[in-house]
């Protein structure tokens, strides 16, 4: 009979840390830049354990320029002094002509760029 409640008082708390991980996942995202919230057609979402926010969105709560290349895949976000270029289908990145690598590369939902946070 112990084995019995042992077994279920087990089955019962990895059943409530995946419900509760669950509804973690399911609540979504509520982004804001300096207090004030940022909103977007597109969700932002988790990708490889890294989220994903819209660009444009944010971007422009902070006042950059962006730009987008259909044919290159390139994506351009300027503010000041300061450039940024992404490119579709791959990690890599530049910051001011200085080659960096991101550990998730953007993606396009529903025609909205998402870049990784960080």
């Amino acid at each position: 009979m112990k084995k019995f409640i042992k077994a279920s008082a087990v089955a019962f708390c990895v059943l409530a840390l995946m419900t509760t991980s669950q509804s973690a996942y399911a609540k979504g995202f509520n982004l804001s830049y300096n207090g004030i919230p940022v909103t977007s057609t597109v969700s932002s979402e988790i990708v490889n354990d890294r989220l994903l926010v819209p660009l444009r969105a944010i971007a422009d709560a902070m006042g950059c320029q962006t730009n987008y290349d259909s044919a290159t895949k390139q994506i351009t976000v300027k503010k000041s002094e300061t450039v940024v270029t992404m490119w579709q289908g791959t990690s890599k990145a530049s910051v001011n002509g200085e080659t960096v690598f991101m550990d998730t590369m953007p993606i396009t939902k529903s025609g909205t760029v998402l870049v990784p946070v960080r």
